[in-house]
């Protein structure tokens, strides 16, 4: 190469110089170069004129077309005019040895015995991180070893805590080296957990969390944190590996400290919010277990406060969001792996269960079991809603109390060293009995049922010696959600002639919380880039997302003949429902199914719905016939087989009623009804809500009809509610769960006498 055209580099490479003093990461090594450039630096930096300038120079790099480089090449080409041998990049097109392929951790073998070539590859080496720091992305970053030289792309890092050879850091990630929205970035920042293992001490423990972590992702839990990555980062010389986990940030205090810093509930929705968290905890145990499907199934083995996260910083003000982290003794079976099996890591001892416990000297323990099953994490959760309802009867005060009590009992047998368990090896310790006793005893007058039923579901469910008496995940988590549904809807699950109940609180009378218009203001927001959705309307949207976001949302979609006149109606009003009901299920799916299909169908977007209304045939078969079609379906998902509750639903019927089969379609209902009853699942099991177009008389009179006669002839159940199609958005979603709603729209002889 001629000393013009070497010349020719230099103000490139001060223009890459330039580019990489603008990123520079945590030093994590003093001796390694921590200023690295992004690939998308480099798209900006690189125009085709300059990519053309630089190709033109020499004969053989002329041969190199411009879209090649930009297409797989632009960071090998950026290294190269970096190291002043821009002119070498043919040879790296020639073996496709494109971006993908670095970082070179040894000479490509199209290299080995070209002696300008193997030269060519000792020069760029060690000048190669540079361009190529770590790229977070989660589909790819699994158990990779990366070199002494791998940048971390750490903007800004600070340590949570560092418990011997373990540090939890909160990491500030550079956005341009992550995967779009995984992480997730928040007001352009990209903020996670870096958990690292040091040495290899606490390598199995690393491998164990590593691997649930990795099973786990499968299919996504919001209430298991989750995970972004993993890797084993080398340091060189005598220094330890480091074992990288890289997690989700939760903003918020793990619930020991949640305890010491927050007030104990001082009313009933302050009450209901606490202990709603639990289902949280239970919902994260159920996809730990119900990965079975997967042929997978995980142990966590130290279900404790200090493992659970709450989300956010608001007290009790809202329901707690909980999050169940640190699998570092968990076990991990994959029935698809021969003599895969879940074994006793023998996790923590103060919650965990009888047949895991190990304690020093004693001999018929240590002689226990190795295997173990997901009952072991549900005693854990008992013993943890046990010490959480000791917080709700008396603050941190009551809590060491508890434990105070439970430590007197153990120290009775030495080989328990004074851990204050919840058992004695074999079955739970009198203190738990006796303080669950005293609990019940002073529950104040707006905690008449909760606590207690729930310290009865602890001691019936969970609390149990024998592991396969333990209910599992799903059916205590409906056990739960039907003591707080019973006790925020005012019911008393027992009697108690001792005190005089106080009258139930006014409801609040439904008001307008979103229009029709505002819903699809809010959608043409969310939609346009730069655009903020109104705060208020995002609230709204939020509240729903926390009150319905365990249901499904199905759509009924009648396209008979006369509903074609509606169709642009119907459009805009299928658009923004199945937009924020997509939005609001935990599952992120909508199900839709029209006349002219004979199959529900799944849908992940509002637009992919839309689309297939544009192709439906108005003229497709009676909406009587497609109804009972649809039931039948509904009545299947009902029929769950225990201990499995079935998935709440709430359907929505867009029609304009103009059916000449009206008892029909009120026998098909009743047929719900029924199922419902029969299988005691509450009248909120089911909501059908018929969103009605057109303004005929005679139509408009057979969906009030079907409004309310639930109550009136089937087993005084009502389940369906009627209202237009430009009604209040959150009335329609709510429909016949809130009786207030369902009536609002009815005519005055319709309700009950």
């Amino acid at each position: 190469m001629t000393a013009n055209s070497h010349s020719s580099y230099d103000h490139l490479k001060r223009e890459l110089e330039r580019l990489s003093h603008l990123r520079t990461s945590e030093p994590r090594i003093p001796s390694v170069s921590v200023h690295y450039i992004t690939k998308q630096q480099l798209k900006e930096l690189w125009t085709l004129s300059k990519i053309l300038q630089v190709l033109r120079k020499h004969p053989s790099s002329a041969a190199v077309s411009v879209e090649c480089v930009r297409a797989g090449y632009l960071r090998v080409f950026s290294l190269l005019v970096w190291c002043g041998e821009a002119h070498e990049i043919r040879e790296f097109t020639n073996y496709d040895i494109d971006d993908s392929k670095f970082p070179l951790r040894q000479l490509p073998q199209n290299f080995v015995n070209h002696e300008h070539l193997t030269r060519l590859f000792h020069k760029i080496r060690h000048q190669q991180w540079i361009f190529f720091p770590l790229f977070v992305r989660p589909q790819q970053l699994k158990s990779t070893i990366e070199e002494v030289g791998r940048i971390l792309p750490i903007q800004k890092e600070v340590l949570i805590k560092k418990v011997h050879d373990v540090a939890v850091y909160k990491t500030w990630l550079d956005p341009d080296c992550c995967e779009e929205d995984s992480p997730p970035k928040l007001d352009d920042k990209v903020i996670v957990v870096r958990k690292v293992y040091i040495g290899i001490k606490h390598k199995s423990m690393y491998d164990r969390e590593e691997l649930a972590y990795q099973k786990l992702q499968r299919r996504q839990c919001e209430h298991i944190v989750h995970y972004y990555g993993s890797f084993t980062l080398e340091q060189g010389g005598e220094q330890p590996s480091l074992h990288n986990l890289l997690l989700e940030y939760v903003d918020g205090v793990n619930l020991e400290d949640f305890f010491s810093q927050t007030q104990p509930p001082s009313n009933l929705q302050e009450l209901l919010n606490f202990w709603g968290g639990f289902e949280g905890i239970f919902q994260a145990l159920h996809h730990m277990r119900s990965m079975q499907q997967d042929l997978i199934e995980v142990v966590h083995q130290d279900l404790n406060p200090l493992n659970v996260m709450v989300c956010g910083n608001r007290g009790l003000k809202d329901k707690l969001h909980l999050k169940v982290t640190d699998f570092g003794h968990s076990s991990t079976a994959d029935q698809s792996e021969s003599g895969s099996k879940l074994l006793d890591m023998m996790g923590g001892k103060k919650f965990g269960a009888p047949e895991t416990y190990r304690g020093p000297s004693n001999e018929w323990l240590n002689h226990g079991p190795s295997s173990i099953t997901t009952a072991a994490d549900v005693w854990s959760a008992g013993g943890m809603i046990s010490d959480a309802a000791a917080w709700v009867h008396g603050g941190t005060r009551a809590r060491q109390d508890y434990n105070e009590r439970r430590v007197k009992e153990v120290k009775l047998r030495p080989a328990f060293g004074g851990v204050p368990c919840f058992h004695n090896g074999v079955s739970p310790l009198g203190a738990v009995d006796a303080f669950h006793s005293k609990i019940r005893k002073s529950l104040p007058s707006y905690d008449r049922e909760i606590t207690e039923s729930i310290l009865s579901l602890v001691e019936n469910s969970m609390l149990l010696s024998d592991v396969n008496k333990r209910e599992v995940p799903r059916g205590i988590c409906s056990h739960l959600v039907k003591i707080l549904e019973s006790a925020s809807l005012g019911f008393e699950t027992s009697s108690r002639d001792d005190e005089i109940a106080k009258p139930a609180p006014e409801r609040p009378k439904p008001r307008q919380e979103m229009s029709r218009d505002a819903a699809v203001k809010y959608y043409n927001d969310c939609k346009k880039h730069g655009s903020i959705p109104d705060p208020e309307v995002q609230k709204t949207v939020n509240t729903l997302r926390a009150n319905l976001g365990d249901r499904d949302f199905i759509f009924l979609i009648d396209t008979s003949g006369s509903m074609k006149q509606y169709e642009e109606r119907m459009r805009i009003t299928l658009l923004i429902y199945a937009y924020i009901a997509k939005n609001i299920d935990q599952d992120g799916r909508l199900e839709v199914y029209f006349n002219s299909q004979t199959k529900l169908k799944q849908y992940r977007t509002s637009r992919a719905v839309i689309r297939d209304l544009a192709h439906q045939e108005w003229n497709s078969l009676g909406f009587e016939r497609i109804f009972s079609d649809f039931i039948d379906h509904l009545l299947h998902r009902l029929r769950k087989p225990e201990p499995w509750p079935p998935k709440k639903q709430s359907v929505f019927v867009f029609t304009d009623g103009r059916w000449s089969g009206l008892d029909n379609v009120k026998h098909h209902i009743r047929r719900v009804i029924r199922a419902i009853a029969d299988q005691d699942l509450g009248r909120t099991q089911v909501s059908i809500q018929f969103v009605s177009f057109g303004t005929d008389p005679k139509n408009i009179g057979q969906l009030q009809e079907l409004d309310n006669f639930g109550r009136k002839e089937v087993l005084g159940m009502d389940i369906v509610d009627t209202k237009p199609y430009d009604s209040d958005v959150c009335a329609v979603l709510y429909g016949a769960l809130v009786e207030e709603l369902d009536k609002v729209d009815e005519s005055e002889d319709s309700g009950e006498e």
